[in-house]
């Protein structure tokens, strides 16, 4: 027998043909920052619809430019040198090689003083940590082409042609790697929505510095459920995959069907009520259902009350 309780709180359940109120709701993921930045610009704003792929947040990627140029112009070098290898000479190749490293020298000189400034008058504020970061970087790859024009040069003086050959073409598979692994990078600046959704809310604007890992977006999946909450002494009555219906005014015949996808294992209750056998009828369970035709959600809105028939069990 139904408690009193039931017949209070759930409209028209103490009939033939109980019923519960419901609400139609969705799912929430949160997009997450893969790298830390600054945000460029917010390309969706809260309510907004997006599809699946849809870029949503661009981060700043002057950085990522920089990168990607040095590592496509120092793939052109390492190709052009094994070009040059193949040939019967090689006084092109050593001369290229130690005019790089000169170049690499400048390079890391004028960076090194730079930097010293900067260093110098960054208390003052007339220069920022991203300046100070670039110049580091780019003193950095300096050091490195040194380094590697400096191997190349002596490759070149090596009376064994395979073995020269043999590392020159590592090092243009080397090259290749920086190349899409710079491109690789810049493509994760530009967050993508992952499923077809509801802009629900925005964490941050345009301008804020963010880390790797930081909640940026939330989306409102377009996967419509209907939420209720079943009664103790209908628990044993229903399983997942169960069919019930739902009031449905808009559709041809009246009603729409939902399939259970989801059955809490505890119950809902508040203190100061106490999990007790004298009271177990008047707790509730929190249920999930899915709609079995998925063209039925078009009749339905978000946060819409509902009408569940539990029909006879």
């Amino acid at each position: 027998m139904v408690s009193w309780f039931l017949c209070l709180l759930y409209s028209g359940f103490c009939q033939t043909n109980p019923s519960l109120s419901g609400f139609v709701d969705a799912d929430v993921i949160n997009i997450v920052s893969p790298v830390s930045g600054t945000v460029e610009k917010l390309n969706a704003i809260k309510g907004a619809s997006v599809q699946s792929g849809t870029p949503l947040i661009l981060m700043d990627h002057h950085l990522a430019d920089i990168q990607i140029s040095e590592a496509e112009a120092g793939l052109s070098v390492e190709q052009s040198l094994l070009q040059d290898m193949k040939k019967p000479y090689h006084d092109k190749q050593l001369a290229l090689a130690e005019q790089k490293i000169e170049l690499a020298k400048l390079t890391e000189q004028h960076a090194n003083k730079e930097l010293s400034r900067h260093k110098n008058i960054y208390k003052s504020g007339a220069t920022t940590d991203k300046i100070i970061s670039g110049l580091e970087f780019e003193r950095d790859q300096a050091v490195n082409q040194i380094k590697m024009a400096t191997l190349e040069s002596d490759l070149i003086r090596s009376p064994t042609r395979s073995t020269k050959l043999k590392a020159q073409e590592a090092k243009v598979r080397m090259a290749q790697e920086a190349v899409r692994k710079a491109h690789w990078h810049k493509k994760r600046l530009t967050i993508l929505a992952t499923q077809d959704a509801w802009v629900q809310a925005a964490h941050i604007h345009q301008g804020d510095h963010v880390i790797a890992g930081q909640t940026l977006m939330s989306l409102l999946l377009k996967n419509q459920n209907v939420i209720f909450y079943l009664p103790s002494d209908y628990l044993g009555k229903f399983k997942l995959g169960d069919t019930l219906t739902v009031d449905c005014t808009a559709c041809s015949s009246g009603q729409a069907n939902v399939v259970i996808s989801h059955i809490a294992l505890k119950p809902e209750f508040s203190p100061p009520e106490v999990y007790t056998r004298s009271k177990i009828g008047q707790y509730v369970y929190y249920t999930e259902a899915r709609w079995q035709d998925q063209a039925d959600a078009q009749h339905f809105t978000l946060g819409q009350p509902l009408t569940i028939r539990l029909g006879a069990r």
